[in-house]
């Protein structure tokens, strides 16, 4: 697999749409030189002045910021994840997701929905979460969501994420065709246990869904050199921290 062959420069060099296109593979930062022959394409593709350029024999540097190149991000499709002691990146998988998975990842199905209650804070050095409180699905196993409320849900699958892998999180259209928004970050490399999303309804009426009901999709995506396993105090699916701490 080939490296990507343009660059990120400032916000001041490119607009939006130039710094989406060539971001994927990229990191601003870092202090690499640009070899020439790179560059006359790669100027061209982000709009550069050249006056923005200073050349020797052999490279062009930025004026506005150094740079540095990454290699292209690699999405793991699912029947590409080769299982390593007896154990897959994600535990606790539906059979339909073991065995006839459908796209570029998995669905992962909703166990419990929490409400919140309290104050919250996130400041330098320590924060705190408002209270979460389960909340009980009817008979048939079903919560129902009130508009404008706020709810975290968990899912039934565990991560099991190694070093080499993470995982981005998206929702399944049903939610936001039903104006329910979906809240995410990213599963990072080393993160083990469920996960746990926000949940909004921003939609006049009430929104129902099941225990067990695949509501979002994840994607796993390989992490070339550098990454560091995540060591947060989220990890084994903790949800809420009511009570002031000092961040790791």
């Amino acid at each position: 697999m080939g490296e990507l062959t343009g660059f990120v420069v400032s916000a001041t060099a490119v607009d939006q749409a130039h710094t989406e296109e060539v971001a994927q593979g990229c990191l601003i930062g870092g202090g690499l030189e640009v070899p020439t022959e790179r560059m006359s394409r790669t100027g061209d593709n982000v709009g550069l002045e050249p006056s923005m350029l200073r050349r020797d024999n052999s490279h062009l540097t930025f004026d506005c910021i150094q740079i540095q190149s990454l290699r292209t991000t690699v999405i793991i499709p699912p029947k590409a994840i080769t299982v390593k002691q007896g154990q897959l990146p994600i535990l606790n998988l539906s059979e339909r997701e073991l065995l006839d998975p459908e796209g570029v990842g998995f669905d992962l199905r909703l166990s419990g929905i929490h409400t919140i209650e309290g104050k919250g804070s996130l400041l330098v050095e320590t924060r705190q979460t408002p209270k979460a409180t389960p909340l009980d699905p009817d008979s048939d196993g079903v919560f129902t969501l009130e508009p404008k409320r706020w709810y975290l849900a968990t899912t039934m699958e565990r991560m099991n994420l190694p070093s080499q892998m993470a995982g981005m999180i998206f929702p399944r259209s049903t939610l936001f065709r039903s104006g329910v928004e979906l809240h995410t970050s990213i599963t990072p490399p080393g993160y083990e246990g469920p996960l746990t999303f926000g949940l909004s309804v921003n939609h006049p009426e009430e929104f129902r869904i099941a225990v067990g009901a695949r509501f979002c999709h994840i994607v796993l995506m390989q992490v070339r050199d550098g990454s560091t396993k995540y060591r947060g105090q989220w990890n084994q699916g903790r949800i809420d921290s009511p009570n002031e701490e000092r961040q790791v």
